[in-house]
């Protein structure tokens, strides 16, 4: 059912629209109407000429409305209008149907049919309006009422031969205009198009234009509608899908809109259907979703979209844009959604996804064999849903395939038949078989063997998943090429950015000669010498590193190919403000950093200088050696000092230096203050961790120093500090538990 809508409130009362049938607008006479050919403005809206005589709009124009468009009518046809005196009216005397008019008309029929020597449909124009005696604008009004009471609205298809109705505005068919038409009648889809199509019923065909243009090739003289057809048929043919629906969605805002709306208004309903149709991603937005965004409740959305959606229903509307696009991404299906946007988005267009755009096709009536499913999957713990195009019919287990596959694809880039038909198994208890796999497959245009033979293959792009970030990384700080086991075995042991669900089976990390394959699909790097990477000249060296990446990178090379942590953190700390548990994070996580040993590291793929090494280590001794000075002495052959910092205050992985390890490890010991009163026990593990510091002394901040001393015959001197000053009430001595 149709609605009608207050005109003054957006959510104005609603009450129901009953569908009329064509009929004489009582503005003009057949014969002049025909000569309109730019729509008439009005306060409802612009109206074509052909309205005029086939009126469908769901309200009948009032009479003054009738008035101002044959007054614009005039005054636009004031200067040619000597070529309308000369008309003959074509209007027939009505048979007993003249009661039906006003006093006035009657009055003046009765004295046309007293001064005239002819039939009315005889009479020309200037021969009417010598014989009333009325201004042209009554004129007009009369004749249009009067054929309006016996008017036969014409057929929307089937026609008298067209030579026969020939308007009087023609044109010359020169043969650059012949080759245009014949090239759209070559088009498959120009043979199935309809002059009902909503937007070319302003035309007035009344037959399709296939065969309303093949019955006018071979004339020398041509309507002019002929050249107007041709051109909004190559425009239809060059439409991206987007520009098409939207197209139609403004040819149908003028059969939907209410009476007397504003252009404003019809601008405004245009939209609402449009978000609610169209999107880049998913099927358009919700009817709350657009009632937020305009303003108005979620039930007037729907009743303006349910106008247009029947308004949709009743137009055979072509689609050659939706039809291509469909047809393209039935080649390469199963795919993910998202992936075809991308690669058919010229012929997509702005601001509308396949997803919305098969919404759309149900609307216009158009059914494809391909359709869109939806499959919930959980990536790194995010639970999520995923938009999968594929056959109509095809076997459920495909949307599941593709969601496997997406998995592996996102992490690492490839992933192997076998794994895929084990996950099927497991996870959704389907067997499809090995032929059935590879065939769905090899459907698509997006797949690529790696090793037919192990089943490892790549399915989409994969130069954007995990796996290649972190290649991309190391090939772009690396001053030499890089070794592909070198990669694939950090890839392999690297449990930071390898995630691994407890419920999973986990990710295939794919053999060196796999990875070489995958590698060459990247275009940003290259492999030499068989098994070897680098980075391509053109590419950006510094793409993909973050700011602490960058510093830390510089840090090392400053310092010949080995810098300690703190150096690191001082400068990230000082250049950026970033906090030590960043730098902590970056170096622990990052594949372009290799930790040489305990606070030392180097960038993966950069020699070392011959005293690197050595000189990294002196400098590091160098720190410890200030902060043990700042106790107020320095360390003795016995003595060791333990710095107290965030982790070891939550841990305490106090770890003893190697050189003390046979004499403390796996011993307890007594604590016991400066004056000898017993505090506690403290012990150190086998592994050389000192356990208990923070049991006994609670008030330890980070930043401060344990000092220990060991001496000759087995006791511990334990004093805790700050790094800056000794506090002296903060000692105690810790001997042997008996």
């Amino acid at each position: 059912m149709l609605f009608a809508y207050s005109d003054d409130m957006e959510d104005g009362p609603v009450a129901p629209l009953v569908v009329r049938q064509p009929v004489h607008a009582g503005v003009l006479p057949a014969f002049l109407a025909r000569r309109v050919r730019r729509a008439l403005p009005a306060r409802s809206g612009d109206i074509a000429g052909h309205e005029l005589t086939r009126w469908e709009r769901p309200f009948d124009l009032s009479e003054s409305q009738q008035v101002e468009l044959r007054e614009h009518f005039l005054r636009r046809n004031r200067v040619t209008f000597k070529e309308l005196w000369p008309l003959p009216t074509g209007i027939s005397l009505p048979r007993g149907e003249a009661s039906k008019l006003n006093s006035q008309d009657q009055l003046m029929l009765a004295r046309l049919l007293e001064q005239a020597t002819a039939p009315l449909e005889a009479l020309t124009l200037e021969q009417v309006k010598g014989c009333l005696r009325q201004p042209l604008e009554r004129v007009l009004g009369f004749l249009a009422r009067v054929e309006a009471l016996e008017w036969e609205v014409p057929p929307p298809v089937g026609c008298p031969p067209l030579a026969e109705e020939l308007p009087a505005t023609t044109t010359w068919l020169d043969a650059k205009l012949r080759d245009r038409a014949i090239a759209l009648l070559e088009l498959p889809w120009v043979a199935s198009a309809s002059a009902q199509d909503v937007r070319l019923q302003a035309l007035d065909l009344r037959a399709s234009p296939n065969d309303w243009l093949s019955a006018r090739l071979d004339h020398r003289e041509v309507p002019s509608t002929f050249r107007v057809l041709v051109e909004l048929l190559e425009q239809f043919d060059k439409m991206t899908a987007s520009q098409e629906a939207r197209a139609v969605v403004d040819a149908l805002a003028w059969h939907c809109t209410p009476n007397r709306a504003p252009l404003a208004t019809k601008a405004r309903w245009k939209q609402m259907f449009l978000q609610r149709v169209l999107s880049e991603s998913g099927n358009g937005r919700t009817l709350k979703e657009v009632g937020d965004a305009f303003g108005v409740t979620r039930e007037r959305i729907r009743q303006i979209c349910e106008r247009f959606e029947l308004a949709c229903q009743g137009s055979a509307i072509c689609t050659p844009a939706l039809d291509r696009v469909v047809a393209a991404a039935a080649r390469v299906v199963p795919m993910e959604v998202v992936y075809a946007d991308e690669q058919l988005a010229r012929f997509i267009g702005e601001g509308a996804g396949l997803e919305s755009l098969l919404g759309w096709a149900a609307l216009v009536g158009r059914s494809y064999p391909v359709h869109c499913v939806r499959v919930r999957t959980n990536l790194r713990g995010v639970s999520g849903e995923l938009a999968v195009l594929q056959k109509v019919g095809e076997a459920p287990w495909v949307a599941s395939m593709v969601r496997h596959i997406r998995r592996d694809q996102q992490m690492l880039g490839c992933t192997n038949v076998l794994r895929v038909a084990g996950l099927l198994a497991l996870r959704d208890e389907v067997c499809p078989g090995m032929e059935a796999l590879e065939t769905i497959l090899q459907a698509s245009t997006e797949f690529r063997w790696l090793d037919k033979e192990t089943g490892w293959f790549t399915w989409g792009d994969s130069s954007r998943c995990a796996a290649a970030s972190r290649v991309r990384k190391v090939v772009a700080v690396a001053h030499d090429t890089v070794g592909v086991d070198e990669i694939v075995g950090a890839l392999a042991s690297d449990d930071v950015w390898l995630y691994r669900e407890d419920k999973s089976l986990g990710l295939a990390v794919p053999p060196v000669h796999v990875f070489r394959e995958l590698c060459k699909s990247w275009p940003w790097v290259q492999v030499t010498q068989r098994a070897r990477l680098a980075l391509k000249p053109e590419a950006d060296p510094g793409e993909g590193l973050s700011p602490t990446e960058r510093v830390a990178v510089n840090v090392i090379a400053a310092q010949d190919g080995v810098a300690c942590r703190f150096e690191i953190s001082d400068a990230v700390h000082e250049q950026h403000g970033f906090s030590g548990v960043l730098v902590s994070t970056t170096l622990g996580s990052s594949p372009v950093f290799e930790r040489i040993e305990h606070g030392l590291y180097a960038v993966r793929g950069r020699r070392m200088g011959d005293h690197a090494l050595a000189d990294a280590r002196e400098r590091a001794a160098a720190r410890a050696g200030r902060a043990f000075i700042a106790l107020g002495d320095a360390l003795a052959s016995t003595e060791f000092a333990l710095r107290v910092t965030e982790a070891s205050l939550r841990n305490e992985q106090y770890t003893v230096p190697a050189r003390f390890g046979n004499q403390l490890n796996g011993n307890s010991f007594a604590v016991r203050s400066r004056t000898g009163a017993p505090l506690g026990t403290a012990w150190v593990t086998g592994r050389g961790v000192l356990k208990g510091l923070n049991r006994l002394f609670p008030q330890a901040r980070a930043g401060e120093l344990y000092r220990v001393q060991f001496s000759e015959n087995g006791s511990l001197r334990v004093s805790l500090s700050p790094s800056s000053a000794t506090d002296e009430n903060q000692t105690a001595s810790c001997d042997p538990a008996p």
